[in-house]
C-alpha cells in the first residue's frame, strides 16, 4: 500500500512527516511512503508579523490543493498551525504522542551584566509577549528581574530565528521547546534529511553561548496544540482514516482538543494574547489559561489536580537541597542544571540572584530532552 504524505518543506516539518511515515510502516510492514514537501506562502513571507496574516491559510493552502487534487493522501501539520474553523471537505486526526508543550527562553550569557538597562526579547507571538513580562518580574534572577522588557519581532524557521538572534544585539529569544527537541533528537533521520546534521550542529553552537529557562505552563501556558502533530485527510477517505487509527494517542488528542475548544470561545487566532495548556501525567492534571481577550478581559485561571498516589518527587541529587549548599558548590548555570520542585522555591532562589533552569510545578514532570539542550552537564541539581 502506497501512502503519499505532504508537508511544508522546512526541516522541522520534514522531521514530523518522517516520524509519521516511520510509525505507519511500523504498524504495517506492507506500507510504502512517498513524501512531497512544499514551501508555503507563510514560509516565503518572513517579514509580516504572523498574527497579521494568520487565518489566510498561509501555511496550508498549497498542500490542501494537493490533497483536493488527489496528489497526496494526507498532510502532516504542526497542530498549532491549524485554524479553529470547521472543515467541510477534510478531517483532522491526532497522531503520535505530544512533545513537550512548554516554551524555552534562551539568554546570551555574555550579555548579562550590571550595566544592562533593558531585556530585549525576540518573538512574534503576542501571547508570549503578554505573559513573559510578569514572569520575568518574579522568576528572573535579581537584579535582572527589575529591568524593562522590550519585544522584537522575528520570523523564520528555528535556525533562521537563531541566526537573527545571534547576529543581533537582543538579549533573549523564546521558542517552542518541542521544535528544539525534535531537531536535536532526530539523528536517525540524518540520511533522509541531508541538512539536518548541519542544522543540529549550528543549534548546539548557539546553545553553548546561552543560558536557558524552560517556562512553566502555569505561568506561561502554550499555544493550543503546541508540540502536537496532526494529519489532515479527505473526509471520504475511509482507508486512510482506518490506517491512521493505530497512531492516535488518546491523551494527546483529549488534551489538545480541550485547549482548542477553550481558545475558540475567545475567537482564536495567532493575534490572541491568550495561552491555553492542558497537561496530564500520572493521573495529575493542570489546566492553565492566561492572557487578554480582544475586548480587554484579563484571563488568569489555573486548575491543578494532583494524584497523591501517583505523585513522585523529582530528586536528581539528594545532597543538594538548600541555598547554603548551592553557595558551597559555586553553582554555575552555564554547565550545571538547577531544577526546582515547585514555583515558590524558584521565586525564592531568583530573589537571591540564582538562575533556575526550570521547575516541575509540583507534578513530578521529568526534564524531557534536557540533556539535548545542555549535553553532558557537570551536575543536575534538584531543590524540593
Amino acid at each position: 500500500m502506497l501512502i503519499r504524505i505532504g508537508s511544508r518543506a522546512s526541516t522541522l516539518a520534514k522531521i514530523q512527516s518522517y516520524l509519521v511515515g516511520k510509525a505507519l510502516i511500523e504498524s504495517n510492514s506492507d506500507i510504502k511512503i512517498q513524501y512531497t514537501f512544499l514551501e508555503s506562502q507563510g514560509d516565503k513571507d518572513l517579514e509580516s508579523p504572523l498574527w497579521k496574516i494568520s487565518g489566510q491559510g498561509i501555511f496550508t493552502k498549497e498542500l490542501q490543493d494537493k490533497l483536493f487534487s488527489n496528489e497526496v493522501d494526507m498532510i502532516v501539520h504542526s497542530w498549532k498551525d491549524l485554524d479553529l474553523l470547521e472543515r467541510e471537505h477534510t478531517e483532522v486526526i491526532s497522531v503520535l504522542k505530544r512533545e513537550d508543550a512548554r516554551d524555552i527562553l534562551l539568554v546570551k550569557r555574555n550579555y548579562l551584566n550590571s550595566n544592562m538597562e533593558k531585556i530585549s526579547i525576540m518573538t512574534s507571538s503576542p501571547r508570549r509577549g503578554y505573559n513573559l513580562t510578569p514572569f520575568i518580574r518574579k522568576y528572573f534572577p535579581n537584579p535582572y528581574s527589575n529591568l524593562v522588557t522590550n519585544f522584537v519581532s522575528v520570523r523564520g524557521n528555528i535556525q533562521t530565528r537563531l541566526r537573527k538572534f545571534i547576529e543581533s544585539d537582543n538579549i533573549c529569544i523564546i521558542l517552542a521547546k518541542a521544535a528544539l527537541d525534535r531537531l536535536l533528537s532526530s539523528k536517525d533521520l540524518d540520511t533522509e534529511i541531508c541538512e539536518l546534521k548541519e542544522i543540529r550542529s549550528y543549534i548546539h553552537s548557539v546553545l553553548q553561548k546561552c543560558l536557558f529557562m524552560v517556562l512553566p505552563l502555569s505561568e506561561n501556558p502554550s499555544a493550543p496544540a503546541q508540540g502536537a502533530i496532526c494529519v489532515e485527510i479527505r473526509k471520504k477517505d475511509e482507508k486512510i482514516r482506518e490506517t491512521l487509527q493505530t497512531l492516535i494517542d488518546i491523551e494527546t488528542q483529549r488534551n489538545v482538543s480541550e485547549e482548542r475548544q477553550i481558545l475558540k470561545k475567545y475567537g482564536g487566532g495567532c493575534h490572541q494574547k491568550i495561552g491555553v495548556s492542558v497537561l496530564t501525567s500520572n493521573q495529575n492534571k493542570i489546566l492553565s489559561i492566561k492572557g487578554e481577550t480582544d475586548q480587554g478581559e484579563i484571563l488568569k485561571y489555573i486548575e491543578i489536580n494532583r494524584s497523591r498516589q501517583n505523585k513522585k518527587e523529582f530528586i536528581l541529587s539528594q545532597e543538594f537541597q538548600n541555598q547554603k549548599t548551592l553557595d558551597k558548590i559555586h553553582y554555575d548555570p552555564s554547565c550545571q542544571i538547577l531544577w526546582t520542585n515547585d514555583l515558590p522555591i524558584w521565586e525564592t532562589l531568583a530573589k537571591e540572584g540564582i538562575w533556575v533552569h526550570g521547575s516541575n510545578e509540583g507534578f513530578g514532570f521529568d526534564t524531557t530532552h534536557i540533556d539535548k539542550i545542555m549535553p553532558n552537564p557537570r551536575s543536575l541539581i534538584s531543590i524540593s
